[in-house]
């Protein structure tokens, strides 16, 4: 009887624990509000350079027959998949002529960082104004 409830308390507790999966497989670039339509992705590297650290490079294509802004963002992700917040992680604003190329370049801002995330964006007036990079919090709140 004791052998029996023994089993029954390790099964209620081992359900307990967490578990860590690795995280699924996902794109590095994240086309966001229809920018898919307007780039197209020429070309992606990523290398460790001596000090340990990750730098990313992409080119990013305009295929419209017109000018227009968008807004670009590198996030660096640590082994468990969570975001490595930094200060240099913020919105950057760039007017891309037609039928021309956006060259991102990043390096990571700790060598703890073991993937990253490019996220792309049409900007919309108040997008300037906000303080992180969700775009859910504004300036002055």
């Amino acid at each position: 009887m004791f052998k029996i409830l023994m089993i029954f308390i390790v099964a209620i507790f081992s359900g307990c624990t967490t578990q860590y999966l690795p995280p699924p497989p996902m794109t590095n670039i994240i086309f966001l509000e229809g920018t898919d339509k307007k780039f197209k992705i020429v070309n992606e590297a990523l290398a460790r350079n001596s000090g340990g650290f990750m730098q990313v490079e992409v080119d990013l294509f305009n295929v419209n027959s017109y000018a227009g802004e968008v807004a670009y963002r590198v996030d660096w992700r640590d082994s468990n998949g969570f975001t490595i917040d930094t200060i240099m992680s913020r919105w950057i604003y760039v007017l891309v002529e037609p039928h021309r190329e956006i060259h991102i370049k990043a390096i990571a801002p700790t060598p703890k960082a073991t993937n990253y995330r490019i996220r792309v964006m049409n900007p919309n007036s108040y997008d300037k104004e906000r303080v992180n990079s969700y775009r859910y919090q504004q300036k002055g709140q």
